[in-house]
């Protein structure tokens, strides 16, 4: 269906043009900051960045999958695949999709602004846990409020399930933006003499459980509410 629309064609066009020029116009820093600052600083702009175009993507692109398939669902539910099978496959194609793009660009980003080792690997698996997230949230909300009537994609975000997925998405954003400030932090302090060795440790651990528990939230229950509500629903 992407292929034969041509107006999907333009809204990607525009969207990956977007990203081009984000990377095109990425430098190391300005002169005269010090070092530390700008790393921190330019790591969590630079994840930011890469975790709200990841926020945009779902939403646009993966949230409608399930309400695409309009009045020819009942289709899916008399072929001999269970209808958590479908949703399932959906995730694994949006995550897949989605890491893709996203975790390329917080490679590609994280190179040109001359990141040091630990803030690279800290954005890269950021990004990569937040595109499972992320789509197990589209995908999922998108199961539980599905538009079938409609074939207009804009018209299905537009609706009350598309809005949630974008609010959800921001305040998973938010939350883990945060606990990679906190990392960050703990890292930056583990590089001066006299700091909390042993404090640093400690928040990078916490951080990490807190986001790998947010993620799993994230991506089960949508996804687990959308299921139940399609294999109730008759068409």
């Amino acid at each position: 269906m992407f292929l034969r629309d041509p107006a999907q064609w333009s809204q990607a066009l525009i969207f990956f043009g977007v990203l081009a020029v984000y990377v095109a116009t990425m430098r190391t820093g300005p002169r005269g900051l010090p070092t530390a600052f700008w790393q921190s600083w330019i790591t969590l702009l630079n994840t930011l960045a890469c975790l709200l175009v990841l926020a945009t993507l779902t939403t646009r692109f993966v949230f409608p999958l399930v309400s695409l398939e309009g009045r020819r669902f009942w289709l899916l539910g008399l072929a001999p695949v269970p209808r958590r099978a479908i949703v399932v496959q959906k995730f694994v194609l949006s995550m897949a999709a989605s890491a893709a793009v996203t975790v390329a660009l917080a490679l590609l980003s994280s190179v040109r602004l001359g990141l040091t080792p630990v803030p690279m690997l800290v954005t890269v698996l950021t990004v990569a846990a937040a595109s499972v997230a992320l789509s197990g949230l589209a995908v999922g909300l998108g199961s539980l409020y599905p538009d079938f009537g409609s074939d207009d994609p804009a018209r299905i975000v537009s609706g009350l399930g598309g809005t949630l997925t974008f609010i959800a998405s921001l305040a998973y954003v938010l939350l883990v933006a945060a606990a990679q400030t906190a990392v960050l932090r703990a890292h930056h302090l583990t590089q001066h003499p006299g700091a909390a060795v042993m404090l640093g440790p400690r928040v990078v651990l916490a951080a990490t459980g807190f986001v790998v528990v947010l993620t799993a939230v994230a991506t089960v229950l949508p996804l687990h509410a959308g299921i139940r509500h399609l294999e109730r629903s008759e068409f």
